[in-house]
């Protein structure tokens, strides 16, 4: 016999509002919604929708019958949307949200392409203009920069056009940080205004045609195709004058490489610039058109003249014999490469197209501008693929035509093909992936452990380790910086700060959520749970494991046994990400935890240093021997390398400052001073004599 009265706090506990009534009569248990209804009693739990039987079961745990009884309520509070499901029916029946919508959607078409052309620019300035490694600084910082941008952005537009019309008052936005979003609304929560148009709505007794009134996509600007169009043919202009410039000094075989690797480049550059686009037929009128998203737009715009970046030095390489030839052509290949994806995707904006009409036919334009027609029946089936594609097969299985799920209007063709009575199928991907889909995690007493009743004291302790950690990834760096702390003390500090955190985090794993955002679980399933951020600790992990290996081991003190110290990295990182892994529960076991699994294993670089370090005996300090000095240019900065001779009679290359490096050269005495485990890793460095005493 089920304890009904448990479940019925639970119930109240965690859905004290909502569109149903929740009454417990002895020992029965009823909740009643405006079409549904549900009745325990007698251990027989009994669902009824329109009034009609639609599940029964018998004899089950509470559990299981709470988790029954939880998804039919939060299954009957999203049916009544499930008209406006669609983010498309949404901006079709909704002017407000529409405005709203399509005005985020600029701003994103905006800040993605500023974002890119800045990261182009960037990145030519580091080829060409042999710039600095300062400008991966801005490299790396422009994405995020543009995201805090966007959300700026995002939030004026919605406080401009997200506004009922008639009492002028902000309606419902979300709260997520930097990436605010309408919140869809029927009418006005302040005055009640109506939102949605009731002619697109469903009238009273019959159901409206969803794609009935929906407007077709607009077609895609010609201008992006032609502008790169015209720029294509000016570099191969310029390309086959400076062929016939360097006719006197090139190889046959360099100027036949040359001709031959930009004729398709002149190829895509007419084909770009005469484009026409698709031409919407006259009569009769499609009911749905499927035309592809910006994005390959965006996708054009930064490929094609990074291809013809490629291509430029690669041309000097196959005219100059001195060069590397081998070595242009490669560059040449990878720029073709890249033209002809940046090409081919200004064109799939411009020209591809599925147009779907009432009779069943359809139109498809592919990127190049080929047609094909479908005629009536010819479709037997539509296949849905688990990237979100979408296929029509005929009768034999061949594909007929094949759209993404990204293109604008795909969310509906699926719709036109119900109505057209094409039977629907899924991939062996996508029915593996809908069979262990788990849609609401949702909260079991049978999770319960001694952990779930001390939330507080882990919730405090997941604060406290995490600041530990992100102040051990700073401070003692900080402090050595400043003649604060010796080099021991501060790799000592730097290696302990992440162990707390995980110590905390294999003890009581049951109770931390490595997920930042669990989808849509429920309100209890929270409650009883910790979360974690995972993401910040692995950023915060990258950047201490660059210190150890930018600073600690190549500016302070060098490993030169790499093998062994490779060996104690791995050991380490794939012991600790095997526990994390195994000690998480099978419910928890999400993208945190790879990401988690992943700070482990980076962070078994700073724990083999530092543990290498720990077991280290004293400095032994004896005069060095120089074999041999070099230098070496890496991406326009030198460095510099001295060969030394170990007391034990092996060598080792050691890098050094250009001071130290001019210093020795000059025949300044330097003495060595090596550490070594008893795991058999050395660690050296080269300092003055009297720095050793």
């Amino acid at each position: 016999m089920n304890d009904l009265k448990k479940i019925y706090q639970r119930l109240q506990a965690n859905y004290p509002e909502g569109d149903w009534e929740i009454a417990l009569e002895g020992e029965r248990l009823s909740i009643r919604l405006e079409r549904a209804q549900v009745v325990v009693e007698g251990g027989r739990a009994v669902f009824t929708e329109e009034e009609e039987p639609a599940q029964e079961l018998q004899d089950v745990s509470d559990d299981d019958l709470y988790e029954a009884i939880e998804t039919f309520l939060l299954y009957q509070q999203e049916d009544g949307d499930e008209f406006l499901s669609s983010e498309e029916v949404r901006e079709a029946c909704n002017a407000t949200y529409r405005a709203a919508a399509k005005g985020l959607r600029r701003r994103g078409r905006l800040a993605l392409v500023l974002t890119a052309a800045a990261e182009l620019l960037l990145l030519l300035s580091r080829t060409y203009l042999e710039a600095g490694l300062w400008v991966l600084i801005p490299f790396f910082l422009f994405p995020v920069l543009s995201w805090a941008v966007l959300g700026i952005l995002k939030k004026r537009t919605l406080d401009r056009l997200w506004v009922c019309p008639q009492c002028g008052k902000s309606l419902p936005v979300s709260e997520e940080h930097f990436s605010p979003k309408p919140i869809y609304a029927a009418q006005c929560p302040h005055c009640g205004h109506p939102l949605e148009d009731p002619a697109t709505l469903e009238t009273e007794g019959e159901e409206e045609d969803p794609l009935e009134g929906l407007p077709l996509p607009q077609p895609a600007s010609k201008w992006p195709s032609r502008v790169y169009g015209v720029l294509t043919l000016a570099y191969c202009l310029l390309t086959l004058s400076g062929v016939l410039t360097g006719l006197g000094e090139a190889t046959g075989l360099g100027v036949a490489l040359a001709l031959l690797l930009h004729v398709p480049v002149l190829a895509l550059g007419l084909a770009l610039l005469l484009c026409k686009g698709p031409e919407l037929p006259e009569f009769p009128q499609p009911q749905l058109a499927v035309r592809e998203s910006w994005i390959p737009l965006v996708l054009g715009l930064c490929l094609l003249p990074l291809g013809l970046a490629f291509m430029i030095p690669a041309l000097g390489g196959l005219l100059d014999p001195v060069l590397d030839l081998p070595f242009a052509l490669f560059l040449a290949l990878v720029g073709l490469l890249l033209v002809l994806t940046g090409a081919w995707a200004l064109l799939a904006r411009r020209n591809r197209t599925l147009y779907a009409f009432r009779d069943g036919s359809m139109l498809y334009v592919s990127s190049w501008g080929r047609r094909r027609e479908i005629t009536p029946g010819q479709a037997a089936s539509l296949r849905l693929g688990a990237n979100g594609s979408l296929a029509f097969l005929d009768q034999e299985g061949k594909k007929l035509v094949s759209v993404e799920g990204n293109m604008e209007g795909s969310l509906l063709l699926a719709v036109w093909a119900e109505e057209q009575g094409i039977r629907q199928v899924l991939t062996p991907l996508l029915e593996k992936q809908v069979e262990q889909e788990n849609p609401a995690p949702q909260w079991r007493e049978e999770y319960s452990t001694w952990w779930h009743r001390h939330l507080g004291a882990v919730r405090a302790g997941v604060a406290v380790t995490v600041v530990l950690f992100l102040a051990g990834c700073v401070l003692p760096f900080a402090l050595y910086i400043l003649d604060l702390l010796k080099f021991r003390q501060a790799v000592y500090l730097s290696t302990f700060a992440p162990l707390p955190f995980l110590a905390l985090y294999l003890a009581c794993a049951p109770v931390i959520s490595l997920d930042t955002k669990p989808p849509k679980a429920t309100a209890e399933w929270k409650a009883h749970h910790v979360r974690a951020p995972s993401l910040v600790l692995l950023v915060a992990g990258l950047l201490l494991a660059s210190q150890f290996f930018y600073f600690w081991n190549e500016l302070v003190m060098q490993t030169v046994d790499e093998i062994p110290f490779l060996v104690l990295w791995g050991v380490l990182g794939v012991a600790l990400g095997a526990a994390v892994f195994l000690r998480t529960p099978k419910r928890l076991r999400g993208d945190g935890v790879f990401l988690l699994a992943l700070f482990c294993l980076i962070e078994g670089y700073a724990l083999a240093y530092g543990g290498n370090l720990a077991l280290c005996g004293p400095a032994r300090h004896y005069p060095a021997q120089v074999l041999d000095r070099f230098q070496q240019e890496d991406d326009g900065d030198t460095e510099y390398y001295l060969e030394l001779l170990l007391d034990d009679g092996t060598q080792a290359q050691v890098q050094v400052s250009e001071t130290v490096y001019r210093l020795e050269a000059e025949g300044t005495e330097f003495v060595v001073c090596q550490l070594e485990s008893p795991l058999g890793i050395r660690m050296v460095d080269l300092h003055l004599p009297e720095a050793a005493e």
